[in-house]
């Protein structure tokens, strides 16, 4: 019997007949040896417009059943062409990768047939050819350019007259982008209603608003009603949002198209179109990013600070929670995070990991430094956050490795706080540091947070930030803070003080230190800095000052050497004032040889000045309590240039202390100095040498010249700064402190006019009370004041004189019934009987009690081993100044060093002198003889 070789099913016949044309139907009924399971797509396809025909054909196959199945070749043909029209819609997004190259259909293929290459010409037929007789079935007619699709340089597909888009019939899963949670171009094709809502609104939008769209794309818009069925079956909630109302009401408007898409364009008014109608893309998604996805960073301050900008993301590597990453996507635990990024985040330059576009996105490098600063003593965490540092006893500190950025989100309070938790964890070799980012998961219960973390190791040299690797350095230096004390409720004026130490050990290094306002992280800038002491001139070290008008939050600690840049972030925890009730008043006598400041509270009994011990005044970031012999060098220049930490009867330091201001050996007086910055009161003066610092004392009396005025202005200043530091850590009313200070009547007009202006100004910056409580009073009269109160001591029944003997001058008062009568003030006081007369450069050499007991307080000092003191008296003696040698030989007793007190009281040596006794008789003597007449 006769076999039919036949690739359908014909009708019966033998040798020749006639049959009919291939139609729909004899096709369909071709049947396919695969079973419709063919997994590579067929290239042998004789031109471009045949390709065009073969996804024509795909979408009709898939169109006939309500579910859209069909073979695995048109699903892969039409998922690839509905991926080639994602890229088209997310072309800003891609355009780094994707090329959209129009081809004019008149111009572009009259230059092929005109070309002089043969082959062109060639090819220009062809098409031409396939146009003109295609043109009724394809649209061929009405296209006016076609637009070719290239990812990377490789063409994978275009603009089709017939189906809109169509795909390369190569294989292109190389294609490396994702979109959602599709891999464009993969094995797992992606039907058009299990894809991005907007990419489906797209498609929606072309089917109702381009003109004849179901005469011109009939297959599509089967599919395309199929698809919004089952999107409606499948996703009601998403088909009612989106797409049409339960009442029927249609959701798509030209005008949302028109509001919602921008056109699609390849440059200035180059409209990407198919067929005449302008094709549209996707707008920036950052707002839909901003409110749907889980990894927004939780910041206010960033939005307050950066109004309209969208929200950043905080994505970490191997995240296993079910976040939403983008919309409609859920985060693949898989997606590979950069620990670095060079692309600038803030010019939302950043691709997105695994999706196309960009998107502003933080990752560890952008929070956290690529090294780890060591200190070689733990910190003060009492007064500096040590980041929860998992090791409370260790005898290592570390600044923390926060880059400033890190505070365009977040401010000082929230690391405080614990709603960013920072954490340092030593561990053999390294420390490992952890940071949680809160993050707004508007679709998670809870706080949520994504983790930054890095792995600090001694043993690498340099940070490999790629792989996040960190490095630990370790550098030795301190700063130190004064005063401690910043607005809280209430506003005060800001004044401070820091001194940064840097030990000699590490003399290769440069430092330096940015302050920063916590409010708007922008920085603060020092009103000065002052190099004080240089590391080459003193081998323990160098110190500079930095003098701050402005308050701030936090200081970063910037380190350069061995060709390396490291920085660190200080955040003190500051004590905040509130205002407070009390009512402080203060005296302050500023003597020629001592300067003594008393103070009452609400107008209780006076008493000396003091800095409660358990309030340190001065910030410092050693911790005071972990001292020892190896952190000698970041507390030596502290001791001699700063100002003390507690101050009291009974302390180290303490009022009265010698007038006297401690300035460089180098000050140059031609440039503008400060206070606890170029000058600072050597309250160890008559205990210790001075180092490189130069002492000058009698200050209340020197010739008056610009130096000295500056010194007496910084002596006064430091005093200020004080009192205002006490008013405010002890609950004062700063508005309502009072200061009295003290001036001979025997100082000339000018002089006190001097010292009242200097008074004043002071005042006013660190004070600002009210009118009236800067008051003066004259030396000679404020006993009476005293005398006054106390009912032992009357001047009713018989004149009384008051002699006050100071350094300088004495001071004489007569009352009379209880009322001053008479006064006068001379120069013949202590320094009299121990000065250098009228040597303005000392004579010490010349002197009877230096002369006589210089040697034997120096063999003392020696035999006792006390090396302080004994390098003080060599130069002490070295000044040639008398009086400061006889205050230094009064206050030796007083030293905690001293064990032998009774030896080596000069007071007392005197007592048993029978040679110089005559001095003070006579001393006494004149001034009776004096005060008689």
């Amino acid at each position: 019997m006769p076999t039919t070789l036949s690739l359908h099913n014909p009708t019966p016949g033998l040798h020749w007949y006639v049959s009919k044309p291939l139609g729909t139907d004899q096709i369909a009924a071709i049947r396919d040896p695969q079973g419709g399971q063919t997994v590579k797509q067929p290239t042998s396809i004789p031109s471009p417009f045949a390709r065009m025909d073969l996804v024509r054909a795909a979408f009709l196959n898939l169109s006939l059943k309500p579910d859209l199945s069909g073979s695995v070749n048109d699903q892969r043909v039409v998922s690839d062409t509905l991926d080639v029209g994602e890229l088209f819609f997310n072309y800003d997004k891609l355009k780094a990768l994707v090329t959209i190259v129009p081809f004019d259909v008149r111009t572009d293929l009259d230059r092929l047939r005109n070309s002089s290459n043969q082959g062109h010409r060639r090819l220009g037929d062809a098409l031409k050819l396939f146009l003109d007789q295609d043109a009724p079935e394809y649209n061929f007619d009405q296209i006016n350019r076609l637009f070719v699709l290239s990812y990377r340089g490789r063409v994978i597909g275009g603009t089709s007259p017939k189906t809109l888009f169509f795909s390369s019939g190569n294989d292109l899963s190389w294609v490396d982008e994702t979109v959602g949670n599709h891999r464009l171009f993969s094995t797992d094709t992606r039907p058009l209603h299990q894809r991005d809502i907007e990419y489906q609104k797209f498609w929606y939008a072309l089917k109702l608003f381009m003109p004849n769209f179901r005469d011109r794309f009939r297959e599509v818009d089967d599919y395309l009603n199929r698809s919004r069925a089952l999107l409606q079956q499948q996703n009601p909630a998403l088909f009612y949002e989106h797409i049409e109302q339960p009442n029927g009401q249609q959701l798509l408007t030209q005008e949302k198209f028109t509001n919602e898409f921008e056109e699609l364009t390849t440059g200035p008014g180059d409209i990407v179109e198919v067929l005449g109608f302008p094709l549209r893309k996707k707008k920036s998604d950052a707002r839909a990013i901003d409110q749907v996805s889980d990894f927004i960073i939780k910041s206010d301050k960033y939005t307050r600070l950066n109004t309209g900008k969208p929200r950043p993301m905080a994505l970490q590597n191997r995240f296993f929670r079910q976040f939403t990453y983008v919309p409609q996507t859920q985060w693949n635990p898989n997606t590979p995070v950069p620990y670095v990024a060079r692309e600038s985040w803030r010019d939302n330059q950043r691709p997105l990991p695994g999706q196309p576009g960009n998107y502003p996105w933080l990752t560890v490098s952008d929070f956290l430094e690529p090294y780890l600063v060591r200190l070689p003593y733990p910190t003060d965490r009492g007064r500096f956050f040590d980041g929860n540092l998992q090791a409370p006893g260790t005898d290592k500190g570390y600044l923390l490795p926060l880059k400033k950025d890190f505070f365009d989100f977040f401010d000082v309070g929230d690391l405080l706080n614990g709603k960013v938790r920072l954490k340092l964890t030593p561990q053999a070799g390294g420390v490992s540091v952890s940071l949680d980012i809160p993050v707004t998961a508007p679709g998670q219960p809870g706080n949520q947070f994504v983790t930054f973390e890095r792995t600090y190791s001694t043993s690498t040299a340099a940070p490999n930030e790629a792989n996040n690797e960190g490095v630990i350095v370790e550098n030795s230096f301190t700063v130190n803070v004064y005063p401690f004390v910043r607005s809280g409720s209430v506003a005060v004026p800001a004044d401070y003080r820091v001194q940064l130490i840097e030990s000699g050990f590490d003399s290769q290094n440069q430092y330096e230190l940015a302050y920063f306002d916590g409010n708007t992280n922008a920085e603060v800038a020092p009103e000065s800095i002052h190099q004080r002491t240089v590391r080459q001139q003193n081998t323990d070290g160098s110190s500079v000052y930095y003098v701050l008008r402005s308050e701030f939050d936090y200081a970063q600690v910037n380190v350069r050497g061995d060709g390396r840049e490291m920085h660190g972030l200080l955040v003190p925890r500051w004590q905040e004032y509130s205002g407070g009730s009390k009512q402080f008043a203060f005296s302050v006598d500023f003597g020629t040889t001592n300067t003594h400041i008393e103070y009452s509270v609400d107008g209780g009994t006076p008493r000396p000045f003091d800095v409660a011990e358990l309030t340190p005044q001065v910030a410092t970031l050693v911790n005071p309590a972990q001292y020892n012999a190896a952190l000698f060098e970041l507390f030596v220049l502290y001791d001699l240039e700063f100002v003390p930490p507690t101050i009291g009867p009974g302390r180290v330091d303490s009022f009265p202390t010698r007038t006297a201001i401690a300035e460089p050996l180098n000050l140059s007086f031609n440039q503008q100095t400060q206070a606890l910055a170029d000058f600072n009161i050597p309250f160890y003066v008559e205990r210790q040498p001075a180092g490189s610092n130069r002492i000058t004392t009698n200050l209340k009396w020197a010739k008056n010249n610009d130096q000295t005025e500056r010194r007496v202005e910084a002596f006064l200043e430091e005093l200020l700064m004080l009192i205002k530091n006490k008013v405010l850590t002890e609950g004062g009313n700063l508005t309502q402190t009072t200061v009295y200070w003290f001036f001979p009547a025997s100082m000339t007009p000018g002089r006190v006019s001097q010292l009242r202006a200097d008074w004043q100004e002071l005042y006013n910056r660190y004070i600002g009370g009210s009118s009236g409580r800067l008051r003066e009073v004259s030396e000679s009269v404020a006993p009476f004041y005293y005398y006054k109160q106390n009912p032992t001591l009357s001047a009713s029944a018989r004149p009384v004189v008051n002699v006050d003997i100071g350094g300088g001058t004495s001071d004489v008062v007569v009352y009379e019934r209880n009322e001053p009568r008479l006064l006068t003030s001379f120069r013949f006081a202590g320094n009299a009987i121990y000065g250098d007369a009228f040597s303005e450069y000392g004579a010490a050499s010349h002197n009877g009690f230096v002369r006589k007991y210089a040697d034997k307080i120096q063999t003392l000092l020696n035999s006792q081993n006390l090396t302080n003191l004994s390098d003080n008296n060599r130069q002490m003696l070295e000044t040639n100044r008398s009086e400061d040698i006889m205050a230094f030989w009064f206050s030796i007793e007083k030293s905690n060093d001293v064990k032998a007190k009774s030896m080596l009281s000069f007071n007392g040596m005197l007592a048993k002198d029978e040679d110089l006794k005559i001095v003070f008789v006579l001393f006494y003597t004149a001034l009776l003889y004096h005060i008689a007449q």
